[in-house]
């Protein structure tokens, strides 16, 4: 046995780790007397009240700029920050009890009280009952579920059933004290609906796609064929392309008007006046008004991608020192159509047209736009991006009728919803389609993100415009729409990457080469290294009440 003194404090440096599992831990080393369970007791609470003290001046000394510290920023976020202090104005000291058996809120409403300068001895008193409450208890319960246990399995079994019993006892615990409220209920219940296709991770979706890659690779002999399919676009679009380069070659008249900003290789006040010149000096040349776009000149999944509505907004947007593109706000709706052309075709073809649509959710006068949310049964299921989407607005209470847009970005990884379009297809898009992309020398498959108007206009071709254009790696995103099945999903991305390789034989018989997979390694080490900015403070912000989505 370890020396005791040691031992609880090797307990009470644990719970800055994990407080449930060393009080679980501790419990079970009770059952089996490598500690004693009055001071195993102690030793957690006091470990406790060290590190909740400390989060409570952290937030009182610091400030918010401690969110920004490690090990903190791990744990404590700004959204968090802001549900706590709302929280606080409606519940007071109240919280601080009811935080300690509601998962997650915790450490942010400790830091919350320091940052909004709580009474340090009302703060004590409410830590202490909840700590007094708490602890004693889940030590006791691991005490008792570890001495049955060793009271029926021999000594050399012990271990491993004890390890189990803690990982059980953790893990219902945290269960429990979700379906205690109505949030915790809600979140667990939009786990399960993200379980549906339309929400599948990558990691999830991608093995079959990536084993029948494989089989391609074989069957046109070369493993990274794909990235020879559109020779025009760096590496034809798989990741890191220059958006803006692509959007160079296509016809001006069917692009929203654009604008490259340069990198600042060295961030400074002139540098920064310099781009914003640039930026105003655009708007000034096309007669554009607030709203603008802002994006980074190579991203993925909307990442980074804001809508600004003042000058202000603008020089906040264009402190990003990477490449960034200022381009046209443009209203109507938007679409996504997946295209492809083999290089020995006279025409290409549109495989895929989806509708991108905002969720709405429609008020009764009575409920918060955050019950809402957590009401709606898809909404509940992305409610965290929704809740940090609209984290100023979350306690407002929408009028009877009164209809609240959620996101604005027409992307589904950031809340939009995508739906089947494949009756919008008429003969007259597609020749659009196919007279745009050959203007564009050496490209083949890809996917436009457009607006137009209408679906009229879509179906008439009228007035499409161009927001961007992506390489290989497009999907034919009418797959997330919630009533396509898994089956027709998997059809769809398999035809998909079938083109892509067919493409880049051909391609490669006309002197295209692939890449090395040297080089892809270099490409996707680049992309890793750099991870794209995933702030969007326009989300923040109120609608406008007019439908307008980007």
């Amino acid at each position: 046995m370890l020396a005791d003194g040691l031992a609880y404090v090797l307990i009470a440096l644990s719970t800055f780790v994990s407080e449930d599992l060393t009080c679980i831990a501790t419990g079970m080393a009770a059952a089996t007397h490598k500690v004693a369970l009055v001071p195993g007791i102690i030793a957690c609470a006091s470990g406790i009240f060290a590190g909740d003290l400390l989060l409570f001046a952290a937030g009182r000394i610091l400030g918010r700029p401690a969110v920004k510290i490690r090990p903190l920023k791990w744990f404590v976020t700004e959204r968090k920050i802001e549900e706590s202090s709302r929280w606080f104005a409606a519940k007071g000291h109240w919280l601080i009890l009811t935080s300690r058996f509601i998962p997650g809120t915790r450490l942010p409403t400790y830091f919350a009280a320091g940052l909004l300068k709580v009474n340090l001895v009302e703060f004590l008193f409410w830590f202490a009952l909840a700590a007094l409450l708490w602890t004693p208890l889940i030590v006791s319960i691991a005490y008792f579920l570890g001495s049955q246990a060793h009271a029926l399995f021999e000594e050399s079994h012990i271990l491993p059933i004890l390890a189990v019993l803690a990982a059980a006892l953790y893990f219902s615990v945290h269960l429990l004290l979700s379906l205690v409220t109505f949030r915790g209920r809600r979140m667990l219940a939009g786990k399960w609906y993200r379980m549906r296709w339309e929400f599948w991770p990558s990691w999830a979706a991608y093995p079959p796609i990536i084993f029948y890659c494989i089989y391609l690779a074989i069957r046109f002999k070369g493993p990274l064929l794909f990235t020879a399919s559109n020779p025009g676009i760096e590496s034809s679009g798989v990741i890191g392309e220059s958006k803006s380069r692509i959007l160079d070659h296509l016809p001006p008249d069917s692009v929203a008007k654009y604008k490259l900003i340069p990198s600042m290789k060295e961030p400074s006040g002139q540098a920064a006046n310099e781009r914003a010149s640039i930026a105003l000096s655009f708007m000034a040349e096309h007669a554009l008004t607030f709203p603008i776009v802002i994006k980074p000149d190579q991203g993925q999944r909307g990442s980074g991608v804001q809508i600004v509505r003042s000058e202000q907004e603008l020089t906040i947007a264009l402190k990003n020192p990477k490449a960034l593109i200022i381009q046209e706000y443009i209203s109507g709706l938007e679409f996504g159509i997946l295209y492809a052309r083999m290089p020995d075709e006279e025409n290409g073809r549109i495989l895929s047209i989806t509708r991108k649509t905002m969720p709405r959710l429609v008020g009764d006068g009575k409920q918060t736009l955050e019950e809402m949310i957590l009401r709606d049964h898809r909404a509940v299921a992305l409610a965290d991006h929704y809740c940090s989407a609209n984290q100023s607005r979350l306690t407002y209470i929408p009028k009877k009728g009164e209809s609240i847009q959620l996101v604005e970005l027409g992307t589904h990884a950031r809340g939009s919803i995508f739906l089947d379009g494949a009756d919008l297809q008429t003969t007259a898009l597609e020749q659009e389609i196919d007279r745009i992309s050959k203007c564009f020398r050496g490209f083949y498959l890809g996917r436009y993100d457009i607006r137009v108007k209408d679906e009229s206009a879509l179906m008439r071709a009228d007035g499409i415009r161009i927001l961007e254009l992506n390489g290989v790696t497009s999907e034919p995103t009418h797959i997330y729409d919630p009533a396509v099945s898994v089956i027709h999903a998997y059809r769809a991305l398999f035809e998909q990457w079938r083109l892509a390789y067919a493409i880049g034989a051909s391609n490669r018989q006309k002197g295209f080469q692939p890449m090395t997979v040297r080089e892809m390694i270099s490409l996707l080490t680049s992309a890793i290294r750099e991870p794209e900015t995933e702030s969007n403070p326009d989300e923040s912000k109120e609608p406008q009440q007019q439908t307008t989505r980007l």
